[in-house]
């Protein structure tokens, strides 16, 4: 003969309350370019593993990125 434990032998409720599970908002906007910017032992800036040659090149790559994203903001 075998028996129920001694717990599942009353029925007991409890009340759980649980946060809702919002969605949350759609949004549209495509997430923004990934720039993979690497700095190695020598001091060789690389730009998406692309050798940057001197400090303007670096710059104009900086404002580059910056214009896109005025532009994503101001669409």
């Amino acid at each position: 003969m075998s028996t129920a434990p001694r717990f599942l032998a009353h029925s007991s409720s409890y009340n759980i309350n649980l946060p809702n599970a919002a969605l949350p908002p759609q949004n549209d906007e495509k997430p923004p370019e990934i720039i993979n910017f690497k700095l190695d032992a020598q001091g060789q800036i690389f730009w998406n593993d692309q050798p940057i040659a001197n400090k303007q090149a670096l710059e104009s790559l900086f404002m580059t990125v910056a214009k896109k994203s005025e532009q994503q903001t101001t669409a």
